[in-house]
């Protein structure tokens, strides 16, 4: 087979996984929730008339399954795959399942198609067909398909957690602001929900949920704590126990808040810093690989012409 026949399978073998991974870990649950939040805006009744369709019935068919083949033995393990998806905002109770489904079935989808189109390219020419080589990547494509998912959630926890703490500083702000204003702290966190949606929709739902748990009747050291778990940050939990220690001994929250929030630009403004010094490290292999090759060719290939024909 040759390589770019070879590259093509990959390339449409990828395409397809992660389509089928962003659909199902994704879209299909947020387009059901959309459409259950427009009905209600609507005051009618939701009929959900896209459930006997294609993709429902090759989750109830195919996905569903296979839960059991990936599904971890240990309960300890199934917990942190749990935190993993609370902090990357999916908390839908089937998401849980429709994950593990999905890494088996993708483990077998991609060597399954990869194989069917070798055979279609190799029609007329079988003996270019290396079967050492197939089974390699038919190996290798079977481990990449099990673990897409868990990149893809991963992915989404790294990009959460960091929308999360470029926000955070400005949520503090404002609580500090409306605790100032004299409103209570319970309302703050609720009128803070609201403001913050314009810049981050990811701190207003957390907000949401906090100010959804307080109303409900749980205590505010419950409720704070919850809210640490699912954000996962280091600055989330300080804020955290510093509110509860301020409740503890009655101390100033206004005072605390003002430096915390202080300390925490100062350290959003290091890691800025840090990024940008990583800078001339990573430009210097594009520059190697692209860039260099063509100066020295430039250089030199005057150089080489002139003694090429002085050798004449």
């Amino acid at each position: 087979m040759s390589t770019l026949s070879l590259a093509l399978i990959l390339s449409l073998i990828f395409i397809f996984s992660f389509s089928a991974c962003f659909y199902f870990i994704w879209k299909y649950d947020s387009s059901k929730l959309s459409k259950r939040l427009s009905s209600f805006a609507q005051n009618s009744s939701y009929t959900n008339t896209d459930d006997i369709d294609f993709f429902k019935f090759l989750y109830t068919r195919l996905i569903e399954p296979l839960i059991q083949y990936s599904l971890p033995k240990k309960n300890h393990d199934l917990e942190k795959i749990k935190k993993k998806f609370i902090t990357a905002g999916y908390r839908q109770n089937s998401i849980l399942m429709r994950f593990f489904g999905l890494k088996t079935f993708i483990a077998l989808a991609i060597p399954i198609a990869y194989l069917i189109m070798v055979f279609i390219f190799s029609i007329g020419n079988p003996a270019r067909i290396s079967v050492i080589q197939t089974a390699l990547i038919s190996i290798l494509l079977c481990a990449g398909g099990y673990y897409l998912p868990d990149g893809f959630i991963s992915f989404r926890m790294k990009s959460r957690k960091q929308e999360l703490f470029d926000a955070f500083p400005t949520t503090v702000d404002l609580i500090r602001v409306c605790i100032s204003a004299g409103m209570g702290l319970d309302a703050a966190i609720t009128r803070v929900g609201k403001e913050i949606q314009v810049m981050s929709k990811a701190m207003a739902t957390e907000f949401t949920l906090l100010a959804t748990e307080l109303r409900a009747g749980s205590s505010r050291e419950a409720a704070l704590r919850n809210f640490a778990i699912r954000t996962d940050l280091e600055e989330v939990k300080a804020l955290v126990s510093m509110i509860l220690q301020a409740d503890r001994f009655g101390t100033s929250v206004t005072e605390a808040l003002s430096i915390f929030s202080e300390d925490l630009r100062v350290k959003r403004k290091m890691a800025a810093q840090a990024q940008a010094a990583k800078v001339p490290v990573k430009m210097s292999l594009p520059l190697i690989l692209c860039i260099f090759p063509a100066l020295f060719v430039v250089l030199t290939a005057p150089v080489a012409f002139m003694a090429m024909g002085s050798l004449k």
